[in-house]
């Protein structure tokens, strides 16, 4: 998961760079001909991200490492400095030297201080680097940057589980059900649209049965882009975590109309768990 996460964010990322215009400097101009030494071409960061960025997927990781580590000092931008910082602690990841990946993934959120992605990538870089208590506590900005992130509160139940602090463990179990009821009471009831695929893609973060035969109730919906969540969130959760679910997304199939509504049915149908 961890891996894939990163993966996924530094997709968006490369995305955000480009959006904000970064372009290549242009070249120094060359020096006169009495001169002795000339100065070094400033390092251009978006480049190195890039760079970084395909060394990366291809499974280059010291080049991916030198890469990303020259881009988060010469970035001026903060976005591409995350991003060059998120890249880094991802090779590092890959590498198995979590030390570092996480020292990384800690600069990413000084510098998105306010994304629950930035946190949520450190809760599973604490993880693999064996540090519960750090992660419980990147798992509880989490939450309070996106209470409806339901998979959060499990792991951070669990973790407070594997640490000893059973009672913080079941208060944090109280509050996904409070969240996860709300979330149910909002896919069956919200007048509006988006907000019931809201709460189909909050509940995608729960792990029961009960929360998997509610949006199968849900794949009804008369707005496609609801039954789209209510099937990507039986995907996340699981088609074999109920006997009624994997029945009901094939009896879809066979008179859904809506080409999104299709694919996100056999998407899910076709997630391993």
């Amino acid at each position: 998961m961890r891996r894939l996460l990163a993966r996924r964010l530094l997709v968006a990322a490369a995305l955000l760079a480009a959006a904000a215009g970064c372009k290549r400097k242009p070249e120094a101009s060359k020096p006169a001909a009495t001169a002795t030494t000339s100065a070094a071409a400033p390092l251009d960061a978006a480049a190195l991200y890039a760079k970084g960025k395909a060394a990366l997927e291809n499974k280059m990781l010291s080049e991916a490492v030198d890469n990303f580590t020259k881009a988060t000092t010469a970035a001026t931008d903060p976005d591409l400095r995350a991003n060059a910082w998120l890249g880094l602690g991802a090779a590092y990841g890959e590498l198995g030297d979590h030390q570092k990946a996480v020292a990384a993934y800690e600069q990413v959120t000084v510098l998105r201080s306010d994304d629950p992605d930035a946190w949520r990538v450190l809760a599973e870089g604490m993880a693999a680097a064996g540090k519960p208590d750090k992660q419980a506590a990147a798992l509880e900005h989490v939450i309070a940057l996106d209470p409806d992130d339901l998979a959060a509160y499990l792991d951070l139940a669990g973790v407070d589980v594997a640490i000893g602090k059973a009672d913080a463990s079941k208060d944090v179990y109280v509050r996904y059900e409070v969240r996860r009821r709300e979330a149910i009471m909002q896919l069956g009831k919200a007048k509006e649209p988006e907000a019931r695929a809201a709460a189909a893609e909050a509940l995608g973060g729960a792990r029961d049965a009960g929360t998997a035969r509610a949006l199968v109730l849900a794949l009804t919906d008369k707005d496609a882009g609801v039954r789209v969540a209510c099937a990507q969130a039986l995907g996340r959760i699981g088609v074999d975590i109920d006997p009624e679910v994997r029945p009901a997304l094939n009896a879809m199939l066979k008179k859904e109309a809506d080409p999104k509504v299709r694919t996100a049915v056999d998407d899910a149908l076709a997630t391993q768990h």
